[in-house]
């Protein structure tokens, strides 16, 4: 036992004699070494991420682009625009005379007027389909669009107006260039990656009849397709 007890102690006194800086310095080297490892890990992370983005971003390539401005085009339209819009943000300011709310009415008008006031720059790429102005823009895949519809004025892209979803969606009408140079082409970049709306909505399947499972409607609905098998007059065979 005291055999024991010596050696024990033996190894306490050992541990006990290594300087308490020693053990500290060996310490942070482990927890240094684990943040560098870590740390090299998020940096190949990040990196094969930017190599990723910069990989989609060189395949999203820019196959036509142009801008247009579409207040100049009718002078007495822009007119009640503009005025409509001083009118509106006076009436804000009016009602409540605070101009941070009158700013964020401001903000909310423009962003919805913004494509009418300000010039626009369209950019038709391989992936996406965008268009970019002072505080408004948007930007659709070509493979989250169903159809396209032409007007004298430009192309609209639709979302698939057969479902609820697509209706409310909001889809992207490209206006020409005042000039109509780069009709041809915004017509035929289109129709490489959309179906005209006719074309498209020729496959129309038919709704359903709609089928009742229960409650007053499926009764009804019951009691009509009885009748019309068996009529009034006739006696059904026992």
């Amino acid at each position: 036992m005291q055999g024991k007890e010596s050696s024990c102690e033996g190894r306490s006194s050992n541990v006990s004699r290594r300087p308490t800086y020693l053990r500290g310095m060996a310490v942070r080297r482990d927890v240094e070494t684990s943040r560098g490892a870590k740390e090299a890990v998020n940096e190949t992370g990040k990196e094969a991420g930017q190599v990723a983005g910069d990989q989609v971003d060189a395949k999203d390539e820019i196959l036509l682009s142009w801008r247009v401005w579409l207040l100049p085009r009718s002078p007495l339209k822009s007119l009640l625009v503009i005025s409509s819009v001083v009118g509106m943000i006076a009436l804000s300011y009016w009602a409540v005379p605070q101009w941070v709310f009158t700013i964020l009415i401001a903000i909310l008008v423009l962003n919805r007027l913004g494509p009418y006031i300000f010039p626009m720059k369209y950019e038709l790429k391989d992936v996406t389909v965008s268009f970019k102005t002072y505080l408004a823009s948007n930007t659709k895949q070509w493979n989250e669009l169903f159809c396209y519809r032409e007007y004298p004025d430009g192309v609209m892209l639709m979302h698939d107006p057969r479902t609820i979803t697509g209706r409310m969606r909001e889809g992207i009408f490209l206006y020409y260039d005042e000039k109509l140079e780069h009709k041809d082409e915004i017509l035929r970049i289109v129709s490489s990656k959309l179906k005209p709306a006719r074309e498209a909505l020729s496959g129309q399947p038919q709704m359903a009849e709609i089928s009742y499972r229960g409650g007053l409607l499926s009764a009804i609905s019951r009691i009509r397709r009885l009748r019309q098998k068996n009529p009034p007059g006739d006696s059904s065979p026992d």
